[in-house]
């Protein structure tokens, strides 16, 4: 009894434990779905709201990641699918990046990268190689940053995607800015400005704009650079108030460049108040020194040291320095030892020419590869031009000695027909002669006959033959002479008299001894021999020319 009780608590122990396993793994199938669910809606927000979708997966943590101080370990959600990890990874580096600010440790961007290269997935490739490219850049791998780009560039133009072209344009352009390729830099903005403009997104053509008009400032280049302040100007009152101060910010340090310095001043004034703008607190800060108010400039400048651009801290830490020097000497030096430390980071000399030679290189390559594949595709169609010809003549012989087959089939036929056709007319003339022949013997024969006698010896005393005579003669001639009877019986019109008239004139009766008879006067007789002519032979004439041709009949 107790061994039973013993055996049952096991299984009941088992069970409980099967269940409770069951549940976990169903729990767990739960929140891996759901977490895949907030990554698909964040990455649906990425190119447009990159606060919403940190704002979404903050509770999120992959191994390798600093946690988020502001989380307990039970807060965090722990990523272990590999698809949710390099998703998470792309949509993280992405939303950084679009605030403008720089991921030193790139771990996360490189396996997704890694992981979307053995998947194929183009698209979600392509933002990898971006923003992969983007944070070489950040941390001072420009070659790696260059190789990363321009793939992404290419893949981009593949898939004819506009908003990944645009978004590798500008990325290349500050590659560009950043290794002092000044021709590519502006080249590679104006390629995101006309993509902006094919897309008629107009936030996407205000920063093309904003970067154009910078890039041509800092090559000293006013004019040019306001060509572009003029699009800008339209735009900028449209704007959200990050985008509209960067704009103000650009715009007010051409109008400073051209001497308009109230208005320079009063939209540098106009950016800072609508959102803090690094560039117009150092151009303002600038004009303030300028203007001899040098205590309000360092104020700007030390508002510039904010900026997540390397050349606006530059520059507002060598305006603080030169100020400094003559004032605060002990300040001076810290903020020299803070300007070394951003030149440091600043690549030396050759590195623009390294950048460029890069960039031309890929492009050669890719070039190489382009006339490659085009030169493949005119061989490949040669080919099969070829193969196609070759089949051509190849079918045109086959069908040519079918042809000659056939033709000479025919002629063979032709031939034997021709044989048959020859031997059938030599014999039909053979028989016909010999028809002929026995229709000659057979009239010879006839004339002898003792009723052509009696008939004359009729025709003598005046007496006409009865139907038996006629009959009998009917029979000497169907005996005699068949084809005779066979010829002049093809005439329906001719009546049995007309007939008993041709016999007797066949066998040479004189016209008299015709009429005698067949019971009618010589006239009528001669009458219907002329008619008959006509009938029979289709020709005109007289009674005679009737009875010539009855007598030559079949010989």
């Amino acid at each position: 009894m107790r061994k039973s009780l013993k055996t049952l608590s096991l299984v009941f122990i088992l069970a409980l434990l099967g269940c409770s396993r069951g549940q976990s793994s169903m729990l767990v199938d739960e929140e891996g779905k759901r977490v895949h669910e907030v990554l698909l809606s964040a990455e649906q927000l990425a190119n447009e709201h990159p606060d919403s979708v940190l704002s979404m997966i903050w509770r999120l943590h992959v191994d390798g990641m600093e946690p988020n101080i502001f989380l307990n370990d039970s807060d965090r959600t722990k990523l272990t699918h590999e698809p949710d990890v390099a998703l998470f990874g792309l949509l993280y580096t992405e939303a950084i990046h679009k605030k403008g600010m720089t991921i030193k440790d790139d771990t996360l961007i490189a396996r997704s990268l890694i992981h979307y290269e053995q998947t194929r997935e183009s698209e979600r490739l392509c933002k990898a190689l971006i923003h992969r490219g983007v944070s070489n850049m950040d941390n001072g791998r420009l070659e790696q940053a260059v190789d990363n780009l321009k793939r992404a560039e290419t893949l981009a133009t593949d898939e004819q995607n506009d908003t990944l072209i645009y978004d590798a344009n500008m990325a290349l352009g500050q590659l560009n800015q950043a290794a002092a390729c000044n021709a590519l830099m502006t080249d590679y903005y104006k390629r995101s400005l006309t993509t902006a403009r094919k897309m008629s997104n107009n936030e996407r053509i205000a920063l093309s704009l904003n970067s154009l008009m910078r890039a041509y400032l800092k090559l000293n280049q006013t004019d040019s650079a306001d060509v572009f302040a003029e699009s800008a100007e339209l735009l900028c009152e449209q704007m959200e108030p990050a985008v509209q101060s960067e704009l103000l910010a650009s715009m007010g340090t051409i109008k400073l460049r051209k001497g308009q310095r109230d208005e320079g001043k009063a939209m540098l004034q106009k950016a800072l108040q609508l959102f803090p703008c690094s560039y117009a607190a150092l151009k303002l800060g600038n004009q303030r020194a300028f203007e001899g108010d040098t205590l309000k400039a360092c104020d700007l400048w030390a508002e510039a040291l904010q900026s997540m651009d390397e050349e606006v801290m530059i520059e507002a830490l060598q305006q603080l320095v030169g100020y400094y020097e003559n004032h605060e000497q002990w300040r001076a030096l810290d903020l020299s030892k803070m300007l070394n430390g951003l030149l440091q980071n600043v690549r030396r000399n050759g590195t623009t020419e390294r950048v460029a030679e890069l960039q031309a290189q890929y492009d050669h390559r890719l070039a190489q590869r382009k006339w490659h594949l085009w030169l493949w595709i005119v061989v490949a169609i040669c080919g099969v031009l070829l193969l196609g010809c070759w089949l051509l003549v190849v079918e045109r012989r086959r069908r040519k000695r079918q042809y000659d087959e056939v033709l000479s089939h025919i002629a063979e036929l032709q031939e034997r027909l021709d044989t048959h056709a020859k031997q059938q007319a030599s014999a039909e003339a053979e028989e016909k002669n010999r028809q002929e022949e026995q229709e000659r013997n057979g009239l010879k024969t006839l004339l002898d006959e003792n009723l052509v006698y009696w008939f004359h010896r009729k025709a003598m005393v005046g007496k006409q033959p009865d139907y038996d005579d006629w009959s009998e003669m009917q029979g000497l001639f169907e005996k005699h002479q068949p084809l005779f009877l066979q010829t002049i019986g093809q005439h329906e019109d001719l009546s049995e008299r007309d007939m008993h008239v041709c016999m007797l004139i066949r066998l040479r009766f004189q016209p008299t001894e015709i009429a005698a008879l067949i019971g009618a006067s010589p006239q009528t007789v001669t009458n219907r021999r002329t008619w008959m002519l006509s009938k029979l032979f289709g020709e005109k004439g007289g009674a005679r020319d009737f009875d010539r041709r009855i007598q030559e009949m079949n010989k």
